[in-house]
């Protein structure tokens, strides 16, 4: 054992700083090309596959808006009878601005504390928004009509429409002006609100999907009542059925441009980590060790010491490029590990 750490101890004596540092920097600076090389094409791969995903998914979308445009403008239209002048008012005043319509419909929906116009609002939002989508709408434009029209969905149906055979009587009293000792007091969704002709989209929706209204518990049928698009059950059964088909639409932004996150700052950041560890302090060591050793004669466990120190870095370097590396393969969030959060934390420190 003896023999072997003076073998190891001559072995080290005989390294040159001047040749070990150079060849590390040269080889880490290889490594930071490798992996910018690798992480290009990589990128480029992905964003061509995400590319096609989202024009499918513009196309899906699109189709179904189209398929449900006449059905929405029927339903925004029923409720803006009921909506206060003041309200419909602002939507009078849009021309062509459909981006215009869906704000200030956000705003009315706000500022209101009435149940009539907020609902009112919302279906402002699903029916403007079939018009928002143009064929070649950048992805942040996509992003925010599927974000505003599947919120819109969700208030509406947990909010308002969520229960079969109840319903609030506040909002049935708005919508029929009636006193609140006239209103109903069972069974408010199978109710007639509505002054719609028989032949509407929304009759034609009810019968394609053939949704009818739940047996009422009340009366002594069993034979559920065949919808005629007046009653509130109507509302809730053509919310609940886009909000199927619109969830469907929807799976297609998997793996789409919409969610899409390349890490560019995480990838930066690792590969100054690499140039710092791998380049820049080998460069400095070259320059500052050959005095050094020529002054102080640093002994050879000296120099181990420091190699080993080197040897550390240099496995940082390997975990952090093969992490760089399935950060492309396989994007997702927080898949960073701790040996490369604390690289960060260098680099984070370096930059102060």
């Amino acid at each position: 054992m003896e023999n072997y750490f003076i073998d190891l101890h001559l072995a080290i004596n005989m390294v040159s700083p001047e040749e070990f540092f150079s060849s590390f920097a040269q080889i880490s600076a290889t490594i930071v090309g490798f992996v910018i090389a690798i992480s290009t094409v990589l990128y480029s791969i992905e964003r061509e596959k995400r590319e096609e995903r989202t024009d499918e998914l513009r196309e899906s979308l699109n189709d179904f808006f189209a398929h449900n445009h006449q059905l929405l403008s029927d339903l925004f239209h029923a409720f803006e009878n009921t909506a206060p002048d003041d309200y419909t008012d602002d939507f009078d005043q849009v021309s062509g601005d459909f981006d215009e319509a869906v704000q200030k419909a956000k705003e009315l929906k706000e500022e209101s504390d009435s149940e009539v116009v907020i609902i009112y609002s919302h279906l402002a939002i699903l029916y403007y928004s079939t018009l928002r989508l143009e064929t070649r709408c950048d992805v942040r434009e996509l992003k925010e009509i599927i974000r505003d029209f599947k919120s819109s969905l969700d208030a509406l149906q947990h909010d308002y429409f969520h229960s079969e055979n109840q319903f609030n009587r506040g909002l049935y009293k708005d919508l029929t002006k009636q006193d609140e000792d006239d209103i109903p007091d069972e069974y408010l969704l199978e109710s007639g609100v509505f002054s719609r002709d028989d032949t509407n989209p929304i009759v034609e929706h009810l019968n394609e999907n053939r949704i009818s209204s739940p047996t009422n518990p009340h009366k002594s049928t069993v034979t559920p009542v065949v919808l005629s698009g007046k009653e509130l059950y109507t509302i809730r059964a053509v919310v609940n059925r886009l909000r199927i088909e619109f969830g469907s639409v929807r799976t297609k932004s998997y793996r789409t441009l919409i969610d899409y996150d390349p890490h560019i700052v995480q990838i930066i950041k690792l590969t100054i980590a690499i140039i710092v560890a791998g380049v820049v302090i080998p460069i400095a060591f070259l320059f500052s060790f050959p005095p050094i050793l020529d002054s102080l004669q640093i002994s050879g466990w000296d120099l181990f010491l420091s190699q080993m120190v080197l040897l550390i870095t240099t496995v940082l370097i390997f975990i952090s490029t093969i992490e760089l590396l399935l950060v492309q393969l396989r994007p997702s969030k927080n898949n960073l590990s701790c040996l490369s959060r604390f690289l960060l934390w260098i680099v984070d420190k370096l930059s102060i």
